[in-house]
């Protein structure tokens, strides 16, 4: 019997595929104490969401998944809202949906 060889000669190693964004709700105009959802749709490896009114310097607590939900629109509620959508290919930031008070 000749040397044995401890080489690996293949390895399957994960995909990892970065967040692209597939769609977005589109800006809306809503009466005083309706619920609004505002949703993204992004593929990727392992995504993680985050929603924001304005700024990154104000998170939505609870807003961790692809919609986000205002449960009564009020006064405060109008601004631009988006969401951060991160894994291990990435991260990315959605375009701004404007909600309105009409």
């Amino acid at each position: 019997n000749g040397p044995t060889s401890n080489w690996v000669t293949s390895a399957n190693l994960p995909v990892v595929y970065p967040p692209t964004l597939v769609a977005m709700s589109s800006s809306q105009s809503v009466c005083s104490g309706a619920v609004v959802n505002v949703s993204t749709t992004v593929t990727g490896t392992s995504i993680n969401y985050q929603w924001y009114k304005n700024s990154l310097s104000q998170p939505l607590p609870g807003q961790q998944f692809n919609v986000a939900t205002i449960a009564s629109a009020f006064t405060t509620s109008p601004g631009i809202y988006f969401a951060v959508v991160s894994g291990p290919g990435g991260s990315l930031t959605t375009p701004g949906v404007n909600i309105a008070l009409g």
